[in-house]
C-alpha cells in the first residue's frame, strides 16, 4: 500500500445535519424550500503537496472517484473519529493516477495564472502525496412529484457543490444502494 495511503484520515464535518438543512435551503432552485432528508457522506480525496519555482507551496486534492483537482489546505484539518461506524467508498483511481491528475490540472491553472500575470512562467518543482483523507458533504434530498432532486454542500465551509462533485457524490449514491 503507498505511504500516503496508510493511515485514512476523517475529517468531521464542521456543522451539524440542522445547520446543513438550513444552509441546502437557501439554494436559489428550490425556492427556501427545506429538504426532506439530508445525509452526510464522505468522498476519497488524495491531497499532494506541490511545491513551484521560486519556493512556493500550495495543496491540491484529487477526488478518487473521478478524479476532480481542487485547492485545498490541510494545515487547519484535524482528522476525528467518527461517533458511528461509516461505510467509506473506496477509492477508483490509484494515488499515482490521483498525482497524474494533479499535475495535469495544476499546470493547467499555472498557464491561466501566468496569463493573466503578463506571461510568467511558473515552473512545478514537485508534487509529493501528503495524505489520504475522506472529506464530509452534506446532500440534501427534495422530492419534486415523481423525481428526486439534489443538492450538495462541502461540509467544511457550507460552499454549494458544482457538477464535478456531484458527479463522485451520485457514483456513490448509487454504488451503495445496489
Amino acid at each position: 500500500m503507498p505511504e500516503a495511503t496508510k493511515k485514512i484520515q476523517i475529517i468531521r464535518a464542521s456543522f451539524s445535519a440542522d445547520q446543513a438543512r438550513e444552509r441546502l435551503s437557501r439554494n436559489i432552485l428550490f425556492r427556501r424550500r427545506y429538504p426532506d432528508t439530508v445525509e452526510l457522506l464522505y468522498l476519497p480525496f488524495y491531497i499532494f503537496e506541490m511545491r513551484l519555482e521560486p519556493e512556493l507551496k500550495e495543496y491540491g486534492a484529487v477526488d478518487g472517484i473521478h478524479g476532480t483537482f481542487l485547492y485545498f489546505d490541510p494545515s487547519t484539518l484535524t482528522a476525528d473519529e467518527p461517533a458511528r461506524p461509516l461505510e467509506l467508498p473506496p477509492p477508483v483511481l490509484s494515488q499515482e493516477e490521483a498525482r497524474e491528475r494533479a499535475i495535469s490540472e495544476y499546470r493547467r491553472a499555472l498557464l491561466f495564472a501566468g496569463m493573466r500575470r503578463g506571461g510568467r512562467a511558473w515552473q512545478i518543482r514537485s508534487v509529493q502525496p501528503y495524505g489520504f483523507y475522506y472529506l464530509p458533504y452534506w446532500v440534501g434530498y427534495f422530492s419534486r412529484k415523481r423525481f428526486v432532486q439534489i443538492a450538495i454542500i462541502d461540509g467544511l465551509a457550507g460552499e454549494p457543490q458544482g457538477p464535478k462533485i456531484r458527479r463522485a457524490i451520485l457514483d456513490i449514491i448509487h454504488n451503495h444502494s445496489m
